[in-house]
């Protein structure tokens, strides 16, 4: 070069023409001034170092990239394989003796297998006992001797505690029905309830002792009262009457008023004796007297439990 540096330099290694402030190849990476040079500035010198070039830093900057990587992995490795040496030298020595197992055959209950057994020389439990079986139960000594047996009951506990809890039920179904009449009933629920009362109670009836139990006479007698008012409703939807009323001539009439004390109403002309044919029974006023009395027949067998 002259005394003026010139405005391009061609690149030595690639050829590339790159500018003259450049110090190394755009194209290549190679330095474009090998050597130190000493550039004048006016009346003093600089020096310029010469700069390293961008393909160089990339290959640097990968190399220590990649040493820090190889780094990093061999650290892990050490230390897994660390980890895993004293995780062998902790663990307790296994035992050969044989695990126990849950067996169960058909018709059985699965059975859990047997707790682990506690070894002595070990921190941990390692092994599993294998069951024991029950040691043998020593024969009892009677209670009694021999030649006097306990005395035997006439009524096994058993029989009598079934038939108290038949009792009970039995109240229970007389009492549901006593309840329900409270709020009313038509005829047909009424007439169904009265034939479940009547099959409960023969086969109360059935049983041995029945006959002597408190509550069976006083239901009873509920159920004839309850059988009664049945046959008194049915006359009443199966007769000519109307209007709730029917007469005194029925068959019923009688019965009402003699044990009942049921009062008939008149609807004869307002002067002079009515006559058979003029007196009338409300058909509520018989259901409830009859039903009256049915409740106190409940009652007592409530209070003979």
């Amino acid at each position: 070069m002259g005394g003026r540096e010139a405005e391009t330099v061609r690149c030595s290694k690639c050829g590339v023409e790159n500018a003259a402030r450049r110090q190394g190849c755009y194209n290549c990476g190679t330095l474009l001034h090998p050597k130190e040079e000493v550039v004048a500035a006016g009346d003093r010198m600089t020096y310029s170092p010469p700069v390293a070039a961008h393909a160089s830093n990339r290959i640097t900057l990968f190399i220590a990239l990649g040493v820090l990587v190889v780094s990093f992995i061999a650290v892990g490795f050490y230390w897994l394989g660390t980890r895993r040496q004293e995780t062998r030298g902790a663990a307790p020595p296994q035992s050969s003796a044989p695990r126990a197992t849950a067996t169960f055959s058909p018709g059985q209950v699965p059975t859990a297998p047997a707790p682990e057994a506690a070894s002595p020389f070990a921190a941990q439990p390692s092994t599993i006992a294998p069951p024991q079986a029950p040691p043998p139960s020593l024969p009892q000594a009677p209670t009694t001797p021999p030649s006097q047996p306990p005395p035997q009951s006439p009524h096994p506990p058993t029989e009598s505690s079934s038939l108290g809890t038949k009792a009970r039920a039995l109240v229970d179904l007389f009492s549901a029905l006593d309840s329900r009449l409270d709020v009313g009933m038509v005829y047909r629920d009424y007439g169904d309830r009265v034939g479940e009362l009547k099959a409960a109670l023969d086969r109360f009836a059935r049983q041995p002792g029945a006959g002597s139990h408190g509550v069976y006479w006083h239901l009873k007698s509920a159920f004839v009262e309850y059988d009664i008012a049945l046959g008194v409703w049915r006359y009443y939807i199966t007769s000519e009457e109307r209007h709730s009323f029917f007469s005194v001539s029925s068959p019923y009439g009688p019965l009402l008023i003699r044990e009942y004390g049921v009062t008939p109403t008149d609807f004869g002309p307002p002067r002079g004796p009515p006559g058979p044919e003029d007196l009338h029974i409300y058909l509520p006023d018989a259901l409830s007297a009859i039903w009256s009395r049915a409740h106190k027949h409940v009652e007592a067998a409530q209070g003979a439990l």
